[in-house]
């Protein structure tokens, strides 16, 4: 059910912008400008253009490293001995005092 209505939100999206590019209007002139100017980028700035290759290689092979050493994890959801220590204590409210969600981090209730 969630694709549908993704999908029906991208083709309303769609159905709301192609007229704008598509057109002869101020929107579309400007996206072509920049179409065809980052079309002819690497032609006016080689040096620029291979650095931005040379980063998205990369920050492409980081984020393979990154995905490759999550799935070699174990167990991803267990929690060791040092997390459960890091884990805030449920101590009981003292007598009288307000039963608020920000009441132990000093928030005051409202009168």
């Amino acid at each position: 059910m969630a694709f549908i209505i993704k999908l029906a939100f991208a083709l309303v999206a769609l159905a709301v912008v192609v007229p704008l590019v598509a057109g002869d209007t101020p929107v579309g002139q400007v996206l072509r400008a920049v179409w065809q100017d980052a079309a002819t980028f690497c032609e006016r700035r080689p040096e620029a253009c291979a650095e931005g290759v040379a980063l998205a290689r990369d920050a492409g092979s980081f984020i393979a490293e990154t995905i490759d050493d999550l799935r070699a994890a174990p167990d991803p959801g267990s929690l060791t001995a040092e997390d459960r220590n890091l884990a805030p204590s449920a101590a009981p409210a003292a007598a009288g005092a307000p039963q608020t969600a920000l009441a132990g981090h000093g928030a005051k209730p409202l009168p």
